[in-house]
């Protein structure tokens, strides 16, 4: 059922009712107030905010948290900040002031990585974003197998809205890391996403992003070095064109090449001269 919040000025009482209840969207934007109609439109569990409405509150909670010599309590920082990073993402003070309300156990971690997976919804390149779910992460003490679902997730859907994120791969690989130091189930994870990522890459041939993330699983995962060969060399014979693949198969030949013999050396660049061959016909 839809519900639209009617918003003629800046009724904070009503924008207070949607910041109360922000961890239920899944979703929100940012549109002119011609095209909404109104300052704040919900419909079922997504949430849009007018530009205008966006920018003056944001300005002013930017006033009241930062340059105002009034004490605020951490119901009000914990407000303030969040309409601005809304808007504002990139504002790291922001973060750090929710940073200490995490520490001080007046915010909860886990409604945080929901809130900044709200937000990395909205701006999918957001470093300041993925360094807060990192401090939530390893300061926490929360467990991985957890919340490694939701985090592939969040990496995965911010990897789709803007491709070549270098942001979202870069976490993905940390978070990775994290998880195969401390659980039993290591292989498990990278078996799943060496699947995931090849699904991605056949989809998004030109972001050289995914095939960075899939040397980083290959690094871990030596015995799919040939299997990652043949996959590449079936793309490239569809997409010849596409520099990443001939970047990619390039690292790929490299790691198969290392500690060879010089007559497996050989065998390898013979065939290789067949692929090009081959595929030199088929242009």
């Amino acid at each position: 059922m839809s519900e639209v919040i009617e918003d003629d000025s800046i009724d904070m009482n009503k924008l207070n009712q949607v910041l109360k209840s922000l961890n239920q969207y899944t979703e929100y934007d940012i549109l002119a107030r011609e095209v909404l109609g109104k300052d704040i439109v919900v419909f079922e569990d997504k949430v849009a905010f007018s530009v205008e409405l966006s920018t003056s509150i944001a300005r002013n909670a930017l006033k009241k948290l930062f340059h105002s010599n009034k004490e605020l309590d951490n119901f009000e920082v914990c407000r303030l900040s969040t309409i601005l990073l809304l808007f504002f993402p990139d504002v790291n003070s922001a973060w750090n002031r929710r940073r200490h309300l995490i520490l001080t156990g007046f915010l909860q971690p886990k409604d945080e990585l929901i809130f900044s997976s709200l937000i990395l919804g909205k701006f999918p390149k957001c470093f300041s974003a993925f360094c807060y779910r990192r401090f939530i992460i390893t300061r926490c003490g929360l467990c991985l197998e957890d919340i490694v679902q939701k985090e592939v997730e969040v990496c995965d859907k911010t990897a789709r809205l803007y491709s070549n994120n270098y942001y979202s791969w870069t976490h993905r690989i940390w978070f990775v890391q994290l998880y195969c130091k401390s659980s039993a189930k290591k292989s498990e994870l990278l078996t799943t996403e060496f699947s995931i990522s090849k699904k991605y890459v056949e989809y998004h041939i030109s972001d050289y992003s995914g095939l960075q993330y899939r040397q980083f699983l290959l690094s871990l995962m030596n015995e799919c070095l040939k299997e990652e060969l043949y996959f590449t060399d079936s793309l490239i014979r569809i997409y010849s064109e596409h520099e990443s693949l001939w970047y990619h198969k390039r690292y790929v030949l490299n790691q198969i090449l290392k500690g060879r013999n010089n007559l497996e050396r050989k065998d390898l660049i013979e065939n290789e001269k067949l692929f090009i061959d081959d595929l030199k016909k088929r242009l």
